[in-house]
């Protein structure tokens, strides 16, 4: 080799040095958009398995047990329920249930208890007999006059079990029901009470996470609204701005509210096309993190143009005064026209969400909800619906129309940030 070629390979492989350290200390989406992503930071979901088909009767909602070995389902035509082992495949149905529309199942922390609840009953069934030891109706508790809600949780010593209130307008937000005593008592006063102010109930989430229970949810505020009105003909296209709150409460073992924090998002603009509406929250315990999804609000003219507004995910991290501090570089416009499911996984920071796209397909993305970094994407062929990220993180269960369950790995490389799905 001449004495000039080495200079030349010698600057080269400075030249990447150099860059390699400024990408390093730039923001992750900075990188991203000078370089390809590396294979030890990327997170790909694949296909693992189709679980439960079930064309007669249905299969709404499921949900994942603590130890992320069984997924209980139910058959919502039927009134039933079952599990089914994802391992193994193996299904057994919880017999002599008689119960109707039933819109909720809730493990216990240890696996061993099921609670399935309807707007008007919940049973309690120990899961190694199958037998149902508790059964409640409205009628029978002890105390206010509400039906039960659809966001569940069991408390630490599965003695009581708490829910979402489902009436948005109610001056409380949770109720504890007590199993041996069947009373039932509110959690926790609504907050902007009396000022026109209602909980957005798809946005409520109960959460374990070191040794304490939170609850998140998004109220949309009465005060400073703001409509604009687009009248044609006799017909009023406008629209109303609502300014809107996160709040995160410290339910602590499940028995009693330790504390609260909010942040508050005032109204982002007053005309159409200036303004990015928030929908949606959800609560990383992990990273004492909020994400919010926000969608964009399009004038009149650009709708009917068939064009649909694109949402976007920004994070917020709660500071020391709980006012909360937005994470630079986070709002991330999905691929696609909009993204109206997303999930967290605390531990690691990931947020999986289905993006619709044109000619009705869809895109299933994991992202880094702290950088705002998209580590993995996948174009599903088939079309899902709701899903849920197992507790371990190592899968992500679907929907499938409303018939079937399938099973999503969150493939990760072995010298990556995770561990392998196995």
């Amino acid at each position: 080799m001449t004495a000039l070629t080495m200079r030349a390979f010698c600057a080269l492989l400075t030249a990447t040095w150099l860059s390699w350290t400024l990408c390093v200390g730039a923001t992750a989406r900075a990188c991203a958009q000078e370089r390809p992503l590396e294979p030890r930071t990327s997170v790909v979901l694949e296909h693992d398995k189709d679980l439960v088909n079930d064309t007669k009767n249905g299969v709404w909602p499921f949900r994942w047990s603590p130890d992320s070995s069984r997924i209980a389902y139910v058959k919502w035509r039927a009134g039933q329920v079952g599990i089914v082992d994802v391992k193994s495949g193996n299904i057994i149905d919880i017999p002599d249930l008689k119960m109707r529309a039933i819109t909720t199942l809730t493990w216990s922390l240890d696996g061993k208890l099921l609670a399935i609840s309807s707007a008007e009953e919940v049973k309690v069934v120990r899961l190694r007999d199958l037998r149902v030891i508790n059964s409640l109706t409205i009628s029978q508790l002890r105390g206010p006059s509400v039906r039960f809600g659809a966001v569940v949780a069991f408390s630490e010593d599965a003695q009581h079990i708490l829910f979402q209130n489902p009436n948005p307008h109610g001056s409380h937000l949770f109720y504890k029901l007590d199993l041996r005593a069947n009373t039932l008592a509110p959690l926790g006063d609504a907050p902007y009470t009396g000022r026109n102010a209602y909980a957005v109930l798809d946005s409520g989430r109960f959460q374990w996470h070191a040794g304490h229970l939170y609850y998140s949810v998004m109220i949309t505020r009465g005060d400073e609204i703001v409509r604009e009105s687009i009248v044609v003909g006799q017909v009023d296209y406008g629209h109303s701005l609502f300014p809107r709150s996160c709040f995160v409460f410290d339910l602590g073992k499940g028995l009693s509210l330790a504390g609260s924090r909010s942040l508050d998002f005032p109204r982002t603009g007053v005309k159409m096309d200036a303004s990015e509406e928030i929908f949606d929250c959800r609560f990383s315990a992990a990273s004492d993190t909020v994400v919010v999804r926000r969608a964009e609000l399009l004038s009149l003219e650009r709708r009917k143009a068939g064009e649909a507004g694109k949402d976007f995910f920004d994070a917020f991290r709660f500071g020391a005064n709980a006012s909360g501090t937005r994470i630079p570089d986070t709002s991330s416009p999905e691929a696609g026209a909009f993204s109206r499911r997303y999930e967290l996984y605390s531990p690691e920071s990931l947020m999986v969400t289905i993006a619709s796209l044109p000619s009705r397909r869809q895109m299933l993305t994991v992202w880094d909800f702290k950088s705002g970094r998209a580590l993995g994407r996948t174009e599903p062929q088939e079309m899902l619906s709701n899903f849920q990220i197992s507790p371990d993180g190592s899968r992500v269960g679907f929907a499938n129309r409303g018939d079937k369950i399938v099973v999503y790995k969150l493939a990760r490389p072995r010298d990556g940030f995770g561990k392998e799905a196995k």
